[in-house]
């Protein structure tokens, strides 16, 4: 007799196992305590969304357009890999003193050269979410003396990520550089 009624009741948990309704209600918990939350109302976390920035061209050229999402992760790959060279998208950049030799980031953080260079091109072009310089003066470093050249190309590479140059690479947006 016990064994009937301990095998109906597992029964009727498997059976409520193996046919899950939908949660229509889903309970959440902020400062005030548990409250609803219709399942409209979730969302899934998205990637960020992109900066787009549109600079003059030089001699009458046409603007130079590209996403400053990008141009920031270019960033920190240059210091984070160490990498004197990375190209992504329309665009490449390179590293050089400010004698023009090639180099690469020792000492730097890769949101403080970001941040600088975001409001650099904040206050130079026109930038869908401008970028406000850093309060936080970084201290004296090795790295002081580098420069971040910026090569755009007019058609986008089928990478899918920041990509480190070859030589072969590297050296011909040097030379494209020179030429400016």
């Amino acid at each position: 007799m016990r064994c009937s009624i301990f095998l109906g009741f597992l029964l009727q948990v498997l059976f409520v196992m193996a046919y899950p309704e939908p949660n229509s209600r889903l309970e959440g918990r902020d400062s005030s305590g548990l409250e609803s939350i219709q399942p409209k109302k979730l969302f899934k976390r998205m990637t960020s969304p992109s900066n787009p920035v549109v600079c003059p061209g030089q001699l009458q050229s046409k603007p130079l357009e590209f996403d400053l999402k990008q141009y920031g992760k270019m960033i920190t790959a240059l210091i984070s890999r160490p990498a004197s060279c990375v190209f992504f998208a329309n665009l490449g950049m390179y590293v050089e003193t400010t004698t023009r030799e090639p180099a690469m980031f020792q000492d730097s953080s890769a949101s403080s050269v970001r941040n600088y260079y975001g409001a650099y091109i904040s206050q130079t072009c026109r930038v869908t979410k401008p970028v406000t310089p850093s309060s936080k003066v970084p201290p004296p470093s090795p790295d002081d003396d580098l420069v971040i050249v910026l090569v755009y190309y007019g058609d986008y590479a089928d990478s899918k990520q920041v990509e480190t140059c070859d030589k072969e690479t590297e050296d011909a947006m040097r030379a494209f550089g020179d030429q400016l």
